[in-house]
Parts: structure tokens; sequence; C-alpha cells
């Protein structure tokens, strides 16, 4: 990642941990024009809406502090569901389907984020 795209990533950690709960409209709109003013090209808003989705997984999970998943496992949850609603409506199965992610450690998240 170059170093504007590592500011953008930045920008997106800190919008994800200032809403906890999600956020609506107007605070991704918001979001654009921050970043926008801030000299990122915004005209690939669903790309912004993709990595914002994956940055609220990985926040999620984080938060969860399943013993076991390091950050390659977590990598894998991420890139696999994508979204925060694809990963709570897995089932224990569909975690354990991600290469790397053991049973055991797949109904411990289910459990977690549920």
């Amino acid at each position: 990642m170059n170093m504007a795209g590592d500011r953008m990533q930045d920008r997106i950690q800190t919008f994800v941990a200032s809403h906890p709960g999600g956020w609506d409209h107007e605070a991704w709109l918001a979001l654009l024009a921050d970043l926008a003013a801030s000299g990122h090209d915004t005209s690939d808003a669903e790309a912004i809406g993709k990595a914002l989705e994956r940055e609220r997984v990985r926040a999620v999970l984080v938060a969860a502090g399943v013993k076991g998943l390091g950050p390659k496992r977590l990598d894998a949850l991420v890139e696999h569901f994508g979204t925060l609603w694809a990963l709570r409506h897995a089932s224990a199965d569909q975690l354990a389907e991600v290469p790397a992610v053991p049973r055991a450690l797949a109904e411990a998240v289910a459990a977690a984020i549920r």
C-alpha cells in the first residue's frame, strides 16, 4: 500500500473506532467529504465502503478477544466474510470452512460475535 493508501486506511480505522455501533448515511457522506478534503480520491465510493466494512469486521473480531485468533486467521476471516452481516450470520460450520480456522476456534468466534 502506498503512503496515500496508508493515510486513508488510518482514517477508516479512526472512523470505525469512533462509530462502534455503526453509522448512518450522513456519517458515511461526512467521511467521504473528509477524505476528499484531505486529498484522497473518493471517486470509487464502493471500494471505500468495502474497506470500511472490512475494517468494521476486523474491529468486531479484535474486540471479541477470542484466544487463538491471531493476525493471519483474523485476516482470513475478514477477507472471507467481508461484512459484519455476513460474519454474524455465518454458522460455526461456515466459519470453520475458512482455511486456518479450526473447528474449536470457529465455535468460539461464533459464540463471541453473537
